[in-house]
């Protein structure tokens, strides 16, 4: 059984796409926010700038250079680790609207 095959068994929704290799351009269009549950301490995580350069706003594990990249609640959401209650409440809040909002204050 692929990985893919195993997170399509496990996470069936239809709120859940896997929508395979695609060109970034495209896959920053097609997103409303970008969720960075690094589970490492990475020094630098470039997904943010990127999602940034596109006007889109990032939920972050309080990991790493992360902390250094998101101001919270002005930037970017971050939240501690273990995540996985914690990440579902505040996906469950809608805070992606909310972080939009830091990123566009005019919307």
């Amino acid at each position: 059984q692929t990985y893919e095959a195993y997170l399509r068994k496990k996470f069936s929704s239809a709120n859940i796409f896997f929508e395979g290799f695609m060109d970034a351009e495209d896959f920053y269009q097609r997103i409303h926010v970008l969720v960075a549950p690094s589970l490492v301490q990475e020094a630098l995580g470039r997904v943010i700038f990127e999602a940034y350069s596109h006007g889109i706003p990032v939920i972050a594990s309080l990991r790493g250079g992360m902390p250094e990249i998101i101001e919270h609640n002005k930037t970017g959401i971050l939240f501690t680790c273990p995540f996985q209650s914690v990440l579902g409440k505040l996906l469950e809040c809608r805070i992606g609207d909310r972080a939009r909002k830091f990123i566009h204050p005019t919307q």
